[in-house]
């Protein structure tokens, strides 16, 4: 129960308890594509917009490991699409949860806007979001930017001297992240 005026979200758990994937009594081994959101409110647009395939959202979002029940719900799926938030902590989110599921098996949708409930709020069609879905590319490939991307990062550069993250730590690590005024090449 939340006070009168609270617009914040609680959950009780009993200590030790994880929750599970929000839909995962929808998983069902007709389907050969899973698709994994952020979000409880993500996967509801997602299913207004009439998927067909079963989604089920993350129960801590994109910055927690899956549970080893969450990974045993996935097994039967050939294909998993992660429509995570479209934002960096979404792309590392997705590169993570590829990683221990397997990435052979993930994809990554380019949503049009940051995620599907903000779609669903923008009254953004059906089409749209589910080409997203259908156009999954693979997650390696699917964090590649054209340069174009960087133009209001390079026009506009932080403070930050090390640089924006490209997306992946070990890249990073590496290159110092991209800098504003200069151009890197992989």
């Amino acid at each position: 129960h939340l006070p009168p005026g609270d617009a914040g979200r609680r959950y009780d758990r009993e200590p030790g308890c994880t929750l599970p994937l929000y839909g995962v009594n929808d998983l069902d081994g007709k389907f050969c594509r899973v698709i994994i959101v952020e979000g409880e409110l993500d996967r509801i647009a997602m299913l207004s917009y009439g998927i067909e395939d079963p989604v089920v959202s993350l129960p801590d979002g994109a910055t927690a490991s899956l549970k080893e029940d969450a990974k045993a719900a996935l097994v039967a799926f050939d294909e998993i699409v992660l429509a995570t938030d479209q934002d960096q902590a979404g792309d590392e989110g997705a590169l993570r949860i590829a990683g221990e599921i397997g990435r052979f098996r993930c994809r990554r949708a380019r949503l049009p806007r940051k995620d599907t409930g903000d779609c669903l709020q923008a009254g953004l069609a059906r089409e749209e979001v589910i080409g997203a879905v259908v156009l999954a590319a693979d997650v390696a490939t699917s964090l590649v930017r054209p340069v174009s991307a960087w133009k209001d990062v390079l026009l506009n550069p932080p403070p930050n001297p090390r640089g924006f993250s490209t997306g992946h730590s070990g890249l990073d690590k590496l290159l110092g992240g991209f800098r504003a005024g200069e151009v890197t090449l992989l």
